[in-house]
């Protein structure tokens, strides 16, 4: 059984990839399910997979209740794990620290943790610096595997978590569907045309 559990799927790189891997991973004969905090979303729930959500709320990102609700979660969780060692694979800090604390509740299965930006916290005051320090590394280590999405985020986690001994910490790069994205390089852009009284930016990431 594999697990693939995310805040929400708003919209966003992280939530794209999670996507993307469900579908990759209904190719296997593994049992699948999506497990997500929030019922917020831009993107729809993918067909023939069973979600699960760990509140009722549709966003608790900005609420008095994300603190409290990240023990609440990882029992609720700890009481959702169907097999001994079943994987869940997180994405995003929030789902990860609840995957880790889940399995420091007792739980039986595989804590896997997706890394998809750079964690710092030398720009915080001193006391919240060492003290946010201290938690990530603490719940970091106690992760079963973790993947950075690139070569540069693993050794800078390496350093500044301590995780150079950490026996499960890879790199392994985005995945992406290059026929999809083939496919949409074909279409014609109807809806937009460039004006020559404006300047424009174009970002590509």
């Amino acid at each position: 059984m594999i697990s693939v559990f995310i805040n929400s799927l708003t919209s966003g790189g992280a939530e794209k990839v999670v996507l993307t891997l469900l579908e990759r991973f209904k190719l296997s004969e593994e049992s699948l399910e999506l497990i997500l905090i929030e019922k917020k979303r831009f993107y729809d729930l993918p067909e023939n997979i069973p979600t699960t959500f760990l509140t009722k709320y549709d966003s608790l990102e900005r609420g008095f209740l994300k603190m409290p609700y990240l023990f609440i979660c990882a029992y609720r969780l700890k009481k959702s794990i169907h097999t001994p060692g079943q994987i869940v694979q997180s994405h995003l800090l929030r789902a990860s620290f609840i995957n880790v604390l889940a399995k420091m509740m007792g739980a039986k299965h595989h804590a896997q943790i997706v890394v998809h930006s750079r964690i710092n916290f030398e720009h915080k005051p001193i006391l919240i610096r060492k003290i946010k320090k201290w938690i990530y590394t603490k719940i970091f280590n106690r992760a079963d595997s973790i993947v950075s999405i690139c070569k540069v985020m693993k050794n800078d986690l390496d350093e500044y978590l301590d995780l150079k001994k950490h026996p499960l910490h890879r790199a392994i790069y985005n995945p992406h569907n290059l026929k999809e994205i083939e496919r949409k390089a074909k279409m014609e852009a109807n809806n937009f045309s460039f004006s020559k009284d404006k300047k424009y930016i174009i970002s590509v990431g």
